[in-house]
C-alpha cells in the first residue's frame, strides 16, 4: 500500500489495490505462459504425453481467458470496496476489502462456503472479544494474556477449521485495538459489517464472472 501515500484516501488506497490487482493478472498471466498450461482450464498442457508438442499460450489469450476475466472483476471488486469502506467504516476501511480478497474466488461454491464461515467466524469473535474487553475493564495484563490465547488458538486452528481460525482471528485483532485504547465495541461491530459487506461484494463478484462465462460458452 505504499502508492497510498501519493494520494489522499479513499484514492490513494484504491489505486494501491488497483496496481496490486495489475501486477497479479501480470505474474498470472506471464507464469501460465510460461508454464503452458490452458488458460480455460486448471489443465497443465506441459504434462503432455510424449511426443505431443506443447502449445504455450499467449499472454494475451491469457489475459483475455477465463483467469484474466475473473482477476479483472475481483480488483474491480476490492476497489469498490475500498471506497465503501472509507464512506461506512471510518476507523478500520480496509477491513471490507481485503475480505473481498479473501472470499472470491473462482467458483460460486467455493465462494459461498469462504462467505458462510468467515462470516459466522467474525460474528462469534467480535462477540467474545467484546464481552472479554468489558471483564477485563483497564486491566491491560488481562487483556494481553487473552490476546496471546487467541493467537495461540488462531494459529492452532489456521490449517484445521477456517470458522475457528477467523474467529480467534477476530478476536485477536480486536484485543489488540482494545490494547491501544480503542474502543472494543466499535471496532467489533465494524469488523462485522466489514465481513459482511465484503462478502456479499465478493459473491456478487463471483456470480457475475459466471455469468459472463456462461454467455461466453454459449456464444461460441
Amino acid at each position: 500500500l505504499v502508492l497510498g501515500w501519493l494520494a489522499a484516501p479513499p484514492v490513494g488506497a484504491a489505486i494501491a489495490f488497483l496496481v496490486g490487482g495489475g501486477i497479479a493478472i501480470a505474474v498470472t498471466a506471464i507464469r501460465l505462459a510460461v508454464a503452458g498450461e490452458d488458460p480455460a482450464s486448471d489443465t497443465d498442457k506441459g504434462v503432455a504425453s510424449a511426443g505431443e508438442g506443447v502449445r504455450r499460450p499467449g499472454l494475451i489469450a491469457v489475459f483475455r481467458g477465463p483467469i484474466g476475466v475473473f482477476a479483472i472483476i475481483r480488483t474491480a471488486a476490492v476497489v469498490l470496496t475500498v471506497f465503501l469502506g472509507f464512506w461506512l467504516l471510518p476507523h478500520y476501511p480496509l477491513w471490507a476489502p481485503f475480505t473481498v480478497i479473501v472470499i472470491a474466488r473462482p467458483g460460486a461454491t467455493n465462494s459461498v462456503a469462504f462467505a458462510t464461515e468467515r462470516t459466522i467466524g467474525t460474528a462469534i469473535g467480535a462477540f467474545a472479544a467484546i464481552i472479554a474487553a468489558q471483564m477485563m475493564g483497564n486491566h491491560q495484563v488481562g487483556v494481553m494474556l487473552a490476546l496471546l490465547f487467541s493467537a495461540y488458538l488462531m494459529l492452532l486452528f489456521m490449517n484445521a477449521n477456517f470458522t475457528l481460525f477467523v474467529t480467534f482471528l477476530t478476536m485477536l485483532i480486536i484485543l489488540i485495538q482494545d490494547l491501544f485504547e480503542a474502543d472494543a465495541f466499535d471496532a467489533g461491530w465494524e469488523r462485522l459489517l466489514a465481513a459482511g459487506m465484503g462478502a456479499a461484494i465478493a459473491l456478487a463478484a463471483v456470480l457475475i464472472d459466471e455469468r459472463m462465462a456462461r454467455s461466453a460458452s454459449g456464444a461460441t
